[in-house]
């Protein structure tokens, strides 16, 4: 079963997937397979980072995993190399939210056509082969 990917579909240029935030409950060891070399850091400097790369601080059983630029996971044709065993964070950063809208806004793309909730669901789907 392949996972389908509805941004690499509509052709979206990975907008939500630069300089963003997201809560992740994994280990620092699981965040090591998802991101090479990503820094630790405290929670006070976690707004003040500006240099490109994947920082992290830990409270409690989640990580708070912050990327500047780019996510180094991120090919050159701007889709995730790592799709299929992405983190749950990056699963919630879905078609239409508001990440997704404020994202595109911030890249200078226009917003992508409402779509009717049957079609996103069918986007959404795996695809059996």
């Amino acid at each position: 079963m392949i996972e389908r990917n509805p941004c690499r579909e509509i052709c979206c240029p990975a907008s939500c997937c630069h300089d963003i935030s997201i809560w992740v409950r994994t280990t620092k060891e699981g965040l090591a397979q998802l991101f090479e070399n990503p820094t630790e850091i405290q929670k006070s400097q976690f707004d003040e980072q500006t240099e490109k790369g994947v920082y992290f601080y830990q409270e409690q059983d989640r990580l708070k995993i912050g990327l500047v630029g780019p996510c180094p996971n991120l090919g050159d044709d701007f889709f995730c190399q790592i799709y299929p065993k992405r983190s749950i964070g990056c699963k919630r950063l879905l078609i239409e939210s508001s990440e997704c809208s404020r994202s595109r806004i911030r890249d200078f793309l226009p917003p992508i056509p409402l779509m009717k909730r049957e079609e996103i669901s069918e986007l959404s789907q795996p695809v059996l082969k």
